[in-house]
């Protein structure tokens, strides 16, 4: 039984050698050549001094180089903390005080913020390489593989520690996803993010291909690729599919039945979209998943199959184990008029914060971690979310998710973008405020009729206003604490 991905590409590279593993700016990478260039990096770095248990950062870009230094690192057992390219110096200063010493940086760039040995990314060497097969010595599962720094919604940096068998084992259990050896993924996320990192390890560990674009700037690039390799799934947040539908629409549904899926993760899809997507993509299988930096993907909701939901994330196949928490923090069923934290436990998830013992208890529950979502398990055993600790407003004796107000205004197809907040009111608690983004000018008693004929009476808000925007947080969602804050909205 493998105990990593690095030991599975092992495999792949004697059982399919010449089967292209990566395309990456139109450079084709083949299993053997792949895992030759991770063993000669391997030993380049070894040379270098580098040994298990090193901090290595490597600034992510799209280039071989990044997923073959990523790779080899785990087959060296050193550790692993990808970063945004462009990360400011501070960070990296930040980072490296944190870790007490980083060893090596793997960049694009000069490296002057800390004293540490430097790498350039472009400068390894992509190539079939002679070793001795006998001296492969492969990371144990319990061995730490990387730290992934992320922000969520706090604001606060907490660094993610994960052992080796996260990204591979999270990829064997993607059974509700289609991968498999025919897959030829195209992919343009940011690739020090988990829904890259884990996209690609289920891709390679299913001996399918990844197609990687250096972004959309150039939908030139993105359609060629489609055409050249015969791409046959995509994964994409929905803003980045958004950009290419709003501006190439005519010509991505020439590839209506090319494409066998398109998987959608990172952001949340709306209710609306998802309609449009279907209608738009007969011919194709169209999923949302729902992953965190601490899990993984824990489930994918098939909404082409399924139809669309403004709840459902994906149905409950066991595994992970998913219970709720009431709010004693004791496991019950939950329902939907009384949702529960959810609780994920699995062997591979999140280890715990990175020099965060506080942080680790607050979210870790023996080897489960405590999510900020709130749901339950319905009737027919899809995961449903109602919305996240914190944002729930309490009206008039009544929880309201503002999610299932936002839906519901933009199924109205009057509105841009919303959000739903509380005002203080001396006799409800909280009075429901409904801002909105629009295109043109509406009647706005036409969107309060439309709210009024679908959801409950306590639900639909005492004011609807007009505004310029929307905040929104670094990674793209909306802010929601700074509306709790600013009740002068």
């Amino acid at each position: 039984m493998s105990s990593s991905v690095v030991e599975l590409l092992y495999n792949h590279s004697k059982t399919f050698p010449d089967k292209p593993a990566f395309i990456i700016n139109d450079e084709v990478i083949s299993y053997r050549t792949l895992f030759s260039s991770i063993v000669l990096f391997k030993d380049i770095l070894k040379d270098k001094g580098i040994k298990r248990g090193d901090y290595v950062i490597i600034r992510a870009c799209h280039s071989v180089g990044y997923w073959v230094s990523l790779l080899s690192l785990c087959l060296l057992e050193a550790i692993s903390i990808p970063l945004e390219k462009d990360l400011k110096d501070e960070t990296i200063v930040e980072i490296n005080e944190k870790v007490k010493g980083v060893k090596l940086i793997i960049s694009s760039k000069e490296e002057k913020a800390i004293n540490a040995m430097h790498i350039f990314i472009n400068d390894i060497i992509i190539q079939d390489y002679e070793f001795d097969e006998a001296s492969l010595r492969f990371a144990k599962k319990d061995s730490i593989e990387s730290i992934l720094f992320t922000t969520g919604t706090t604001g606060k940096s907490k660094g993610v520690v994960h052992r080796n068998t996260f990204f591979l084992d999270n990829s064997l259990n993607l059974e509700y996803l289609p991968y498999d050896k025919d897959t030829i993924m195209l992919l343009s996320t940011p690739p020090n993010h988990v829904f890259a990192i884990g996209r690609v390890s289920a891709v390679l560990v299913n001996r399918g291909t990844v197609v990687y674009v250096n972004g959309l700037s150039n939908l030139l690039d993105f359609y060629n690729a489609l055409e050249k390799y015969n791409v046959n799934s995509l994964a994409l947040t929905p803003s980045l599919l958004n950009y290419v539908i709003t501006f190439t629409i005519e010509e991505l549904i020439k590839y209506q039945k090319q494409l066998r899926y398109i998987e959608l993760g990172g952001e949340k899809l709306s209710y609306a979209r998802q309609i449009e997507y279907i209608k738009l993509f007969p011919y194709t299988r169209l999923f949302t998943t729902y992953a965190s930096t601490e899990t993984g993907i824990v489930t994918a909701y098939e909404f082409s199959k399924y139809g669309p939901s403004d709840n459902r994330v994906g149905p409950y196949i066991g595994y992970p184990i998913i219970t709720f928490l009431d709010e004693n923090d004791k496991v019950f069923r939950a329902t939907k008029d009384n949702p529960g934290l959810m609780l994920v436990d699995a062997h591979y998830i999140m280890y715990y914060y990175f020099e965060d013992p506080i942080e680790t208890a607050k979210v870790k529950r023996g080897s489960g971690v405590l999510m900020s979502d709130l749901g339950y398990i319905d009737e027919d055993n899809f995961i449903c979310l109602t919305g996240r600790k914190g944002d729930v407003i309490m009206s008039g004796g009544f929880k309201i998710n503002p999610n299932e107000v936002e839906n519901i205004a933009l199924l109205s197809g009057l509105v841009k973008e919303c959000v739903c907040v509380g005002k203080e009111d001396p006799i409800l608690g909280k009075l429901l405020v409904l801002l909105v983004v629009v295109e043109e000018d509406i009647n706005l008693n036409d969107l309060k009729k439309f709210i009024v004929s679908k959801l409950e009476g306590y639900k639909v808000p005492k004011e609807i206003k007009v505004v310029d925007s929307i905040k929104k947080t670094d990674n793209g969602k909306i802010d929601r604490k700074y509306y709790r804050n600013n009740l002068e909205v």
